[in-house]
């Protein structure tokens, strides 16, 4: 080290003078300038390459454990004391912190389990042991409750939950549902579902939903021991460090693409039916609404439809539905059990119902659909005086408010992105409850936090928050060229 201190201030003392004051000889320090590296110096140097490297990749966040891991994967044998050695001499640092804030509620009255997994966290096959946990997350949309459902045989989230309140309900069971739906257990297939000792897993509720599936058993951390679900608390704290270490503030759909650009998501199931079909030879309009942005509430009206699944029955229904532009409010719908006009026009009437002033000008939009171009919907329309708009493409941009409508019933007031009913009876009720809720208590950013019940009384323009997604637009122009 005294060498090393000696070339590395050359330009600023005199060899001798440093030789001198650090006790050591002129002859030693220029055999040691013009001795080669020694094998074990060149190793460690090319180790310090490949570590900077994957600590770059990493984004900063890999310490030496992970780091020594990786390089052993990479077939660079290296031990983890070996790795840390390099790590400090080159202040190559991790940017997670050790900390740890209390979230687990388990001062509640609900039986626990035991700690069956006992921190075997090596598994040999899919659906073996799920470990799940509970954090929050700062969003653009103030904080929100995250829940994850983790498979250890390759780590993958595979259920998850987003909400405002720690309720059981919005939280492990709607992560437990999802994971269900996304890799279901096969006939006779044991897993094991380990959690913290909180009230969300410990409650009769999610207790009564596990017991549902008779080849789930469950386990439980030790009190106040972080370490028995230590896959699952890495996996926020990695997450939550590097959105707070880069000031990361996103909203909810970024926060998704994040988790899906790390490969942390499975791909849900899609379950897709076609409810459009424009290949037909009835009259077909213009797109008028193309850059309108409306100043009052019945001044644009978007319409589309999309499917439920009656479990009981076997089949679909549908659900058609027509929306306020300048209120994001639901103003006519109907719940029909096959694809002919009539829920269509039921929607319609419920709609035409609540227009007070007939008198002001009114543009009812939507796609190409064989029902919204049928004699007897276009009459309905035209004999209130209601202008004709329709989509020009199959872009579901040009009809993007009736569209995310349909997305939020499948992904924010279901558990696992597909509506699921026992009958007709059944589907009607929970959609009027789901209407009432989405018009009257759901805010939206698009209209100044109001709800739409309450932005359906204003007038003028309301402050808007559009999300554009140009690459996709661009995407689609270029399909359309071609």
């Amino acid at each position: 080290m005294r060498y090393k201190f000696i070339q590395q201030h050359t330009f600023e003392f005199s060899v001798v003078k440093m030789c001198k004051v650090l006790q050591v000889s002129k002859s030693g320090y220029y055999k040691w300038l013009s001795r080669k590296p020694s094998a074990r110096v060149l190793l460690n140097e090319s180790l310090v390459t490949e570590i900077k490297q994957i600590h770059h990749q990493s984004k900063r966040r890999y310490g030496s454990p992970r780091i020594a891991k990786e390089l052993n994967m990479n077939g660079i044998k290296a031990s983890k004391v070996l790795v840390a050695k390099l790590m400090r001499a080159n202040e190559i640092r991790s940017i997670i912190r050790k900390k740890h804030v209390v979230t687990t509620d388990s001062k509640h009255k609900y039986p626990v389990v035991e700690n069956k997994l006992n921190r075997q966290f090596e598994v040999k096959k899919e659906n073996e042991v799920w470990v799940s946990d509970l954090t929050y997350v700062g969003t653009k949309e103030g904080w929100v409750y995250l829940t994850t459902i983790i498979d250890l045989w390759d780590r993958k989230v595979i259920g998850w939950a987003l909400s405002h309140t720690m309720t059981a309900k919005d939280t492990s069971i709607a992560a437990l549902k999802m994971a269900l739906q996304n890799r279901p257990l096969k006939y006779k297939e044991n897993l094991l579902f380990h959690s913290d000792r909180g009230i969300q897993y410990a409650c009769e509720e999610f207790t009564s939903e596990v017991n549902k599936g008779k080849n789930i058993d469950r386990s439980m951390s030790r009190k106040g021991n972080c370490w028995d679900n230590t896959v699952a608390e890495s996996f926020f704290k990695t997450l939550k460090t590097e959105l707070s270490e880069h000031d990361i503030k996103m909203g909810r759909d970024k926060f998704f693409d994040l988790l899906r650009e790390n490969k942390l998501l499975i791909k849900p199931k899609r379950f897709r039916t076609k409810t459009t079909c424009s290949f037909h030879h009835f009259n077909k309009f213009e797109y008028l609404i193309k850059d309108l942005t409306p100043k009052r509430s019945n001044e644009i009206w978007a319409s589309d439809i999309t499917y439920l699944w009656l479990k009981k029955l076997d089949k679909f229904c549908y659900l058609s539905m027509i929306t306020d532009l300048y209120s994001r409010k639901i103003v006519g719908y109907c719940v029909h059990d096959d694809l002919s006009v009539n829920g269509c026009i039921d929607a319609l009437k419920m709609a035409l119902k609540q227009r007070t002033n007939k008198t002001e000008n009114l543009i009812h939009h939507s796609d190409r659909g064989v029902q919204y171009c049928s004699h007897a919907y276009v009459k309905l329309l035209q004999k209130n005086n209601i202008q004709i708009s329709m989509t020009q493409t199959g872009d579901p941009l040009e009809n993007a408010v009736a569209e995310r409508i349909n997305k939020t019933i499948k992904e924010e007031f279901t558990n696992d992105r597909q509506i699921n009913f026992t009958n007709m009876v059944e589907a009607k009720t929970e959609i009027k409850k789901f209407i009432e809720f989405y018009n009257n208590k759901r805010p939206h950013r698009s209209i100044e936090w109001l709800t739409p019940t309450l932005a359906h009384q204003h007038q003028g323009e309301l402050k808007r928050v559009w999300k554009s997604y140009p690459y996709k637009r661009k995407v689609w122009e270029d399909l359309v060229e071609a």
